[in-house]
């Protein structure tokens, strides 16, 4: 059995890059098109191997070794030639599209794809709640290519070592044991890392190297069985089609994954590769044999290089694009596939345009990553050069304008210790203290100037996606229900009751609120949640004010600033949004109705000190308002401190007055 071309793994990788372009484009059934990733993987695995195996299994005068040269010679051969065209040309795309800002996010990621580490720099992305959207990012689709270049770096060493180890008599089935060993271990660290930190379990090598042993053991069976049941043959691949079809259409963006969930593609994947072997196969395998999809798989890689960067340029320059454009797109870049693949994989590939050795091969491509990290780097640096101009420094400026100096004060996801963070006044006349999500640490600066101003000490005691309010919350950053979010919040409202301050300032994002089953809170649980928390305020007597949420434009405004100033157009004008009398109009009516049942609490609005009147500007005095989609820049807010005391004065008299801190509700 031939584990090195076989026309039907050709043909799955056609349902694979099938189901992620499907997936990508926006077909609204396929909320688990992703899996076909996973499939790559599982295919890799299996041809890797076999090449492995071919050389091997020669007879060989000393113990068995690999041409490790040669290897590494053929795969750059393969993969370089192809990424370093698209990677340029997704660059050039940038600086006709983009903005500077983007410009040197994209240059940054390309940097990071020419040296195949692209998935480090995505974990670590999607792991910090404050970090730039990886979704607009066109390279964000080399995440795999990486994870495979590492495993091509390493496998060859590990399966020499498997083959070497192996006892003679049943080499094979011991090199699969040992295979099976290594992958039930990485199994076991994915499905801990995607419990416990979902995207390092989604992006890491090591949480996703089963899925290529898997694909190996298939390899060394296809090898050993023999024909025997065509009856059997035929169930495997018919139930391996429809476990990859079942995950493609039923698994979305909530299913704990990999983890144990990615067994239902992989294994799927592994029924297709294997049924071949134990007999015909049946209508499944002459279907993946037949001409589209074999097309479609030879296209595979090329057309994965391609159609991510379309579409993200396509969606900059068509905000709304639907599904329907989604197609175009992803026939635009079949289109470029067929063209890469006719006029530069096929000919590097077979060593035609530039026939070279092994070892010029090397150096070849280890030239061309030089090349195009000199690329990436020539576009940082007309990044940096425009950032540094007067049109964009304000901007720039804007992107890394965090309203906390001390970043110990405001937790990441999973710390829990919150430190005293004090501020203002030493010994002041008045203790506030500033509770909630990054919505409360966005109008420290603000209360900071007060504090100052006012004799106040003002502690800040904030973390990333957590709000004050007494509700369960899913973060989609580590893929599970935020445990730490909590643990935090319960130490805090203990903290509260030992200290009792003068005044709890209560403020976070109102974003939680919507459809649950998109990650949201229910509405009816955040009301009540907010119930109990002022509740428990107010039986240990603590004045409360409850600062209502600004205005979310609901885009990257530096993004949007950056592009319209490279194209000459003025910030003043620039990036307008509607916003209503709020981002959800009915919540200010239920944080006040909620709030007139307690005698210590008070609301406080802000949206008309940010937008007074639609369409809401994200500039205002020279300052940008908002650093990313919804968090405001510490220079602007620390330009609400007057506006915000003007609006909270007559509700809270005694804050700034003297006397008792406890105010009405207007």
């Amino acid at each position: 059995m031939s584990t090195v071309h076989r026309d039907d793994i050709q043909g799955l990788r056609g349902i694979a890059v099938l189901l992620v372009v499907a997936y990508h484009a926006g077909m609204p059934q396929l909320t688990g098109g992703y899996i076909g990733v996973d499939v790559f993987f599982v295919i890799s695995g299996f041809v890797i191997s076999g090449l492995l195996l071919r050389e091997l299994l020669k007879p060989h005068p000393a113990p068995p070794r690999l041409d490790l040269r040669s290897f590494y010679a053929r795969r750059m051969r393969r993969l370089l030639p192809a990424v370093t065209v698209v990677t340029a040309a997704t660059l050039a795309a940038s600086l006709l599209l983009g903005s500077p800002l983007e410009f040197l996010t994209h240059a940054t990621s390309a940097l990071f794809t020419t040296l195949y580490v692209s998935n480090l720099r995505f974990a670590q992305a999607a792991t910090d709640y404050l970090a730039e959207s990886a979704e607009s990012d066109p390279f964000l689709h080399t995440w795999s290519l990486g994870v495979e270049e590492q495993f091509y770096l390493v496998w060859p060493l590990v399966f020499l070592l498997l083959f070497r180890l192996a006892p003679q008599r049943g080499r094979l089935l011991w090199v699969a044991i040992g295979c099976a060993l290594l992958g039930t271990l990485s199994l076991l660290a994915s499905d801990y890392l995607t419990s416990y930190n979902q995207p390092w379990g989604f992006f890491s090598p090591w949480t996703r190297a089963w899925e290529f042993a898997l694909g190996a053991i298939g390899c060394c069976m296809a090898i050993v069985l023999a024909q025997r049941s065509n009856l059997l043959s035929s169930g495997l691949t018919l139930g391996g089609l429809a476990a990859v079809l079942y995950a493609a259409f039923t698994f979305d963006e909530h299913t704990r994954f990999p983890g144990t969930a990615a067994l239902v593609p992989t294994l799927g994947a592994f029924a297709l590769i294997i049924g071949p072997a134990l007999g015909t196969g049946g209508l499944v395998t002459r279907v993946l044999r037949s001409a589209p999809l074999r097309l479609c798989g030879d296209l595979s890689y090329s057309w994965y290089l391609w159609h991510w960067p379309v579409l993200v340029y396509a969606r900059i320059l068509l905000p709304d694009l639907a599904f329907g454009g989604g197609i175009v797109c992803s026939i635009l870049s079949f289109a470029l596939a067929w063209l890469t693949l006719v006029t530069i994989e096929n000919p590097f590939r077979s060593n035609r345009v530039l026939p070279l050795s092994p070892g010029r091969s090397i150096l070849a491509g280890l030239a061309a990553t030089a090349g195009t990290a000199a690329c990436a780097g020539a576009v940082m640096h007309v990044a940096l050069t425009e950032l540094s101009t007067p049109g964009q420094i304000e901007i720039r400026r804007a992107r890394e304008d965090l309203s906390i100096a001390d970043g110990a004060c405001h937790l990441q996801f999973r710390e829990t210790d919150q430190p005293e963070c004090r501020y203002g006044a030493k010994h002041g006349k008045r203790t506030l203290v500033l509770f909630g999500d990054s919505h409360a640490r966005h109008w420290f600066p603000a209360f900071e100037r007060l504090a100052h101003e006012h004799e106040w000490t003002i502690h800040t005691w904030t973390k990333s996606a957590c709000p004050s309010i007494d509700v369960s919350t899913y973060l989609k950053n580590l893929g599970r229900t935020y445990r730490e979010c909590a643990t935090w919040r319960e130490a805090i409202m203990d903290r509260l009751r030992k200290m009792h301050p003068d005044l709890v300032i209560l403020a976070n994002a109102e974003s939680y609120v919507r459809d649950p089953s998109a990650d949201g809170v229910d509405p009816a649980k955040w009301w009540a949640g907010l119930e109990r928390t002022l509740a428990s305020l107010d039986r240990e007597g603590i004045p409360t004010l409850i600062l209502g949420d600004t205005p979310w434009p609901g885009f990257d405004v530096p993004r949007c600033l950056s592009r319209e100033a490279w194209r000459g157009h003025e910030l003043d004008t620039a990036c307008p949004f509607e916003s209503p009398a709020r981002n959800r109009p009915d919540d200010d009516a239920n944080a006040r109705r909620i709030v007139q049942r307690f005698m210590q609490v008070t609301f406080g609005p802000t949206h008309d000190l940010v937008c007074a009147s639609p369409p809401c500007s994200p500039v205002r005095d020279g300052k940008v308002i908002y650093r990313d989609h919804s968090h405001m820049t510490a220079a602007f807010n620390r330009m609400l401190a007057e506006p915000l005391a003007a609006e909270l004065a007559p509700r809270l008299p005694g804050l700034f007055e003297g006397g008792s801190v406890a105010g009405v509700d207007e």
